[in-house]
């Protein structure tokens, strides 16, 4: 199986494994404890992201793997802001009790408050330092902004239209990326996927549209 039927496979996978991942989901919660909880969980769980993956590496070959890259980044950014704002919303409450509790401590150290926060704060073992937190932080918002720039830009917004003769086309092999194609069209470079790569010749006079926030080839056909 070559590279390319395989990036194909994956997409036509995606939504699917995503929507039977949901669906598992929930009949997971409906379900009373037991082995079939714990096997429905696991389907579930596996349904849901192992698709994610494949995406990360195989973008470049595909125009609709190239959505679900995004949009797999994109939610894995949020997501991750929603848990480090909630690690220093714990850490800000966490300090806070410890310092209540520091005044009162002498008079009442085994009171059910300060055992309470004694497991509370146990629950938040080993808490990350602020700096930590800080640069994850600023790191998947970022990500997530980027991405989000990437599917409005070139999913929701109209394309930009480029008509011009073919020139050469070319791979870039990323160093801690993964890498990704261009063809060079009246001499101007722009990424396409290897998909609409195999379509086009050198030297054709072809109309393409371009998405505005990755300045990417989305769909070409010949004039």
């Amino acid at each position: 199986m070559s590279s390319l039927v395989f990036a194909q496979f994956v997409a036509d996978i995606f939504i699917p494994c995503l929507l039977l991942g949901m669906a598992a989901a929930f009949a997971w919660r409906k379900l009373p404890p037991g082995r079939l909880q714990t096997t429905i969980q696991i389907i579930a769980s596996l349904l849901f992201f192992v698709p994610m993956v494949p995406t990360l590496f195989l973008a470049e070959y595909s125009v609709d793997l190239l959505f679900y890259q995004r949009l797999t980044l994109a939610f894995w950014g949020y997501l991750m802001t929603a848990l480090v704002i909630y690690k220093l919303w714990i850490r800000r409450q966490t300090n806070a009790y410890s310092d209540n509790n520091d005044s009162d401590k002498a008079e009442d150290s085994y009171s059910a408050k300060a055992i309470l926060g004694r497991v509370r704060a146990q629950a938040v073992a080993k808490p990350q330092s602020l700096t930590k937190l800080t640069l994850l932080l600023i790191f998947s918002l970022g990500l997530s902004g980027l991405m989000s720039w990437y599917l409005i830009g070139d999913y929701l917004l109209p394309h930009r239209i480029v008509e011009g003769v073919t020139g050469e086309a070319s791979y870039h092999r990323g160093t801690h990326s993964p890498g990704w194609y261009d063809i060079s069209i009246d001499g101007k470079s722009y990424k396409i996927t290897r998909e609409l790569l195999l379509t086009l010749h050198h030297q054709e006079h072809v109309h393409a549209e371009v998405g505005i926030g990755s300045g990417t080839i989305l769909r070409v056909r010949p004039l």
